[in-house]
């Protein structure tokens, strides 16, 4: 890939990333809710038991939006945020990352009182990020086997 290439992929990238946190910004502070839980949790999994565990009485809905939501909505971070630069692609400082982030916007959800802090949350985002980090290196193997096969065409 020519140097002008991956500059312009990375912009991309950068773009897509900053709307991205934008929405699930506005989306975790924000936005209109069924249901608004306060307090907090900080045993590790006690929530994911607890919804596992009442799934009949809770209904799939709320344990699929609540337990998914959490891993599909943090997909794209670990997804883009190596493709920004070079120095972000180890997969321990794309988990740190939003360990980190989640933790400030649980944080944030605790003062402000529009949500719960709940560990759990961070848990499930950061796995969400790690798949989406995995996506971002399966596509790039894809990628770079391609581009060796065009090279050797050559």
């Amino acid at each position: 890939m020519e140097r002008r290439d991956v500059h312009v992929q990375r912009k991309i990238a950068e773009v897509c990333f900053c709307l991205y946190l934008i929405v699930l910004i506005y989306y975790l502070l924000f936005a209109e809710r069924d249901y608004l839980a306060k307090g907090y949790n900080v045993i590790p999994f006690a929530e994911i038991t607890r919804y596992i565990r009442y799934h009949a009485s809770l209904g799939a809905r709320l344990v699929v939006v609540n337990l998914g939501g959490n891993v599909i909505g943090f997909l794209p971070f670990g997804y883009l945020l190596p493709q920004m630069s070079s120095r972000f692609r180890r997969g321990m400082f794309v988990g740190g990352c939003c360990f980190l982030f989640s933790f400030c916007v649980e944080a944030m959800q605790l003062v402000l009182k529009v949500g719960c802090f709940d560990v759990d949350d961070i848990l499930m985002n950061t796995v969400g990020s790690m798949l989406g980090y995995g996506l971002y290196l399966g596509v790039n193997a894809i990628r770079r086997k391609k581009n060796a096969s065009k090279k050797e065409e050559t």
